[in-house]
C-alpha cells in the first residue's frame, strides 16, 4: 500500500506541475532586456515553455549574451536560473538564485537537471535553464531535457557552435556576430528572418564581446 499510496502522489504532483506549465505559458510574458527588440514587435516576448538558440563561431558573444539575460532575470525576477557552463569559463555570478554547473566526466545536463528539480530542489521556481554550448549533448540528452521542460515549463536558453547547429525545435533562433568595432550584434533566423541588430541592454551601453 505505502508504494500504491506514493504512486498516486507522484502522479498527482506531476499532473499539477504540468498544470501549472501551462497556466504560466498562458498568463506570462518575459521581455529580453535589449533595446533591438521592441516590445512592441510580435514575437518580442518570450513564454515559459519557449526554446532559444544562440549560434555564432568562438567569440561571436554567445555566453556574454546569455550572461545579459541572466543578470536582467535575476534583478527582475524572484524566480532561479539554471546555467550548465560546459566549456568551464564563466565566473558565477553574485546571486544565490544563479546555479552554475560544471559537470563532472560521466554527468549529463538532462541527468543532473532532472535530479536538481525533482530532488534537491523541488520547490524552487526556475524560470531558465541555459545551455552552453550544446555541441556535445547527444539526441537522447535532448529529449530528456525536453520532458522535463514540459513538466516544469521553464524558458530553455542555448547556445551552440555555427559548425554544430542542428535542426531541433526551438522557437527562436538567433545569429550571433561581432562587428569591426567589436560590438556584439543579433540577427533572428527563425521562425522569421529579420536584420541584424546591436546588442545594446536596457541598463547599458553597448556590449562587446569577451
Amino acid at each position: 500500500m505505502p508504494f500504491l499510496l506514493n504512486f498516486i502522489s507522484k502522479i498527482k504532483h506531476e499532473s499539477a506541475l504540468r498544470t501549472l506549465a501551462r497556466v504560466q505559458r498562458e498568463n506570462t510574458r518575459i521581455d529580453l532586456p535589449f533595446e533591438g527588440m521592441s516590445n512592441t514587435e510580435e514575437g518580442a516576448f518570450l513564454r515559459p515553455g519557449d526554446r532559444i538558440d544562440l549560434i555564432g563561431t568562438s567569440g561571436s558573444g554567445k555566453s556574454t549574451v546569455m550572461v545579459e539575460i541572466a543578470k536582467h532575470s535575476l534583478i527582475h525576477s524572484r524566480s532561479h536560473i539554471l546555467y550548465f557552463d560546459l566549456d568551464e569559463r564563466l565566473v558565477p555570478l553574485d546571486d544565490n538564485k544563479f546555479h552554475l554547473f560544471h559537470l563532472k566526466q560521466g554527468q549529463t545536463p538532462s541527468a543532473t537537471l532532472e535530479y536538481w528539480l525533482n530532488e534537491a530542489h523541488a520547490n524552487f521556481h526556475v524560470l531558465w535553464v541555459m545551455i552552453d554550448n550544446t555541441s556535445c549533448v547527444d539526441k537522447g540528452c535532448w529529449q530528456k531535457i525536453k520532458e522535463l521542460q514540459t513538466k516544469w515549463g521553464f524558458i530553455l536558453l542555448t547556445s551552440t557552435p555555427a559548425t554544430a547547429a542542428r535542426a531541433l525545435d526551438f522557437d527562436y533562433r538567433f545569429e550571433m556576430s561581432v562587428t569591426k568595432g567589436n560590438e556584439i550584434q543579433m540577427q533572428p533566423i527563425w521562425p522569421m528572418h529579420k536584420d541584424a541588430f546591436l546588442v545594446r541592454t536596457t541598463t547599458t551601453t553597448t556590449t562587446t564581446a569577451v
